[in-house]
């Protein structure tokens, strides 16, 4: 709408939900880089599990992808999920999805102002960790909108930092763990 380019790619991402046996207890929210998955807990005796970073990017259009996913795909997961938690392997897969994922070229949001177009701000391309980070990232963004110093510097984020070869990493190095 404003002619910005961004440099972003589409990934279809999958989760499998699954129901666990009712003796099984409690686990942490996990990611295993190992066997490329995350997995977390869900009310009710359930689970979810992914795959994590590092992994493919399966290019799509947002657009046309196909939010199902095939048991091919439900069987890869649970494979590298039971590897990893052996005593969840009885747990029963009883539903399987895909959402899409936007990625920027360091795997991390753009946040900020857009210099060369007055009171034009972005928060966008956070992949799967822009829901965990948003609402500092927002609190932030409101303090810059409202001419404040934030009390969080987000401008290792800015969409110029692409041009300027100022890639940003984490702690734990590339990709989308925040």
């Amino acid at each position: 709408m404003v002619g910005v380019e961004y440099s972003l790619r589409f990934s279809r991402e999958l989760d499998v939900k699954y129901q666990l046996p009712s003796a099984h207890g409690k686990f942490p929210v996990s990611a295993d880089p190992r066997n490329g998955t995350y997995f977390r807990p869900q009310s009710g005796g359930y689970a979810i599990a992914g795959l994590a970073f590092p992994k493919d990017i399966e290019r799509c259009d947002p657009d046309t992808y196909d939010e199902k996913a095939t048991g091919s795909e439900i069987d890869m997961i649970s494979g590298r999920l039971f590897r990893r938690m052996p005593r969840i392997a009885d747990g029963l897969p009883v539903a399987g999805w895909a959402g899409v994922y936007s990625i920027t070229d360091d795997w991390h949001p753009i946040v900020g102002a857009m210099p060369d177009i007055p009171g034009y701000y972005h928060f966008m391309g956070g992949s799967g960790h822009g829901f965990k980070i948003a609402p500092p990232i927002g609190e932030s963004l409101a303090d810059i909108i409202a001419g404040r110093k934030p009390r969080i510097d987000i401008s290792p984020l800015d969409y110029s930092r692409f041009e300027q070869g100022r890639m940003f990493r984490s702690a734990w190095g590339p990709g989308n763990r925040a």
